[in-house]
């Protein structure tokens, strides 16, 4: 019997300035060109801004989550025509086992037991179609721990970069990774690319990234002075309209990068 449980803050609130949402809305946009007239699953949708934000390009998407809560926000605001929000286990489906061309799960892994991790990766490998995709992200273990982040208690299967990608190997023919880091040029992707072994973590790099920090923080609005809304639109930012995220995803830089993302085929 799986054991895979939904936790109250477990989702990321759709609100511009809320933690970690910009950085989770840059990964959907990410996941959205694969999603282009397809049929799209996605395993852990939360509050479904993702979800629906994939379903403006997508054929379809069957967005599930164990939250009732998540899921009733995501009914209410990101109800939409070719999108349907179920009650579901990211790990096993009591219904019939449908295919589809795009199967999506972010930031889940984490969550389940380490002994769930298989059939987990199973049912994913299960639901796609021939030719089909996943797009599969975790927090990069390693850098989390290096940076000396907190980690949230409901973080209970965590992977560095590497280890997610020996794991997915076993599972799937093709594994494609990529790294979620924020803009910073052509220096500042050599340099990342240079630091194999994320040496930017040690405490002389932080103590000389935090005088550099002051010397720009008079000039930055701080997240937590923005504004949530409760009713904001993902699909705007991908428009233009709330200006988009301003983050890359390297082929390069995937065992440096905090966030790791697997295409797998």
């Amino acid at each position: 019997m799986m054991n895979y449980q939904s936790f109250e803050n477990d989702s990321v609130t759709p609100a511009l300035g809320a933690p970690f949402f910009e950085e989770h809305l840059a990964r959907y946009l990410f996941a959205s060109k694969y999603a282009a007239h397809k049929s799209v699953l996605e395993l852990g949708c939360g509050h479904g801004y993702g979800a629906y934000l994939l379903a403006q390009s997508a054929q379809s998407v069957l967005a599930c989550d164990l939250n009732s809560e998540s899921l009733n926000f995501a009914r209410t605001h990101y109800a939409k025509s070719n999108l349907e929000f179920i009650k579901d286990t990211v790990i096993q489906s009591s219904g019939q086992l449908f295919k589809y061309e795009l199967v999506i799960s972010l930031e889940v892994l984490e969550h389940i037991q380490p002994e769930e991790t298989s059939a987990y990766l199973t049912r994913i490998r299960a639901h796609l179609a021939p030719g089909g995709r996943a797009i599969i992200s975790t927090p990069n273990h390693e850098v989390v721990l290096k940076s000396g982040m907190p980690i949230p208690i409901f973080h209970i299967n965590n992977f560095s970069s590497r280890e997610l990608k020996c794991l997915l190997e076993k599972h799937f023919t093709k594994v494609e990774m990529f790294g979620q880091i924020q803009k910073q040029g052509a220096l500042g992707n050599t340099l990342y690319y240079l630091d194999r072994w994320n040496l930017r973590h040690s405490s002389f790099v932080k103590n000389f990234r935090k005088i550099q920090t002051k010397t720009l923080q008079t000039n930055t609005v701080s997240q937590t002075q923005r504004h949530p809304q409760k009713d904001f639109n993902p699909w705007k930012i991908e428009q233009g309209l709330g200006g988009a995220p301003s983050y890359q995803f390297s082929k390069n830089l995937w065992r440096q990068a905090g966030m790791t993302l697997a295409v797998c085929s």
